[in-house]
């Protein structure tokens, strides 16, 4: 049975890279000789990455390993009619929402308690992980405080 390396993250992990180089989870598999399914969004919130994860997760096998690339925390979903929305610090207002709502929500984020929330999700996964035999590890490409000493 081959092994499957699973990417979950932002635009960190993303395939969408406009460059002629390859991305690192290409580069991983290839060297592994694994296959790769590279569940990444660009400009993604930690929430998606998360739900990302739940949605895949009972196609994750024994063996394989699953890569999460957790974003930014000030990162948040909004919903807009019927769809909930990746907002970032970069993103000027959205209809319906405004610019003071979404620079509020963001000078929230900025508290350590919703650090927590990604540390209840790495235990969530790590269980599950436990469960299915396979392989987990975590990582931030710009948010040293989801660094979390297990």
């Amino acid at each position: 049975m081959s092994k499957t390396i699973w990417v979950f993250g932002d635009s960190y992990s993303s395939e969408n890279k406009k460059s002629e180089v390859k991305n690192w989870p290409n580069t991983l598999s290839e060297k592994f000789g694994c296959s790769l399914k590279n569940m990444s969004i660009d400009k993604t919130s930690n929430y998606q990455i998360f739900d990302d994860f739940c949605y895949c997760c009972d196609l994750i096998k024994s063996n394989d390993i699953v890569i999460i690339g957790w974003g930014l925390v000030e990162n948040f979903r909004a919903s807009v009619g019927s769809e909930l929305i990746n907002i970032s610090k970069d993103d000027i207002s959205f209809e319906g929402i405004s610019k003071e709502y979404i620079d509020g929500t963001i000078n929230d984020r900025q508290s350590e308690k919703w650090c927590e929330q990604i540390y209840y999700y790495e235990n969530i996964i790590d269980e599950l992980s436990k469960s299915k035999g396979f392989r987990t590890f975590y990582w931030s490409s710009n948010e040293d405080r989801l660094i979390y000493p297990n």
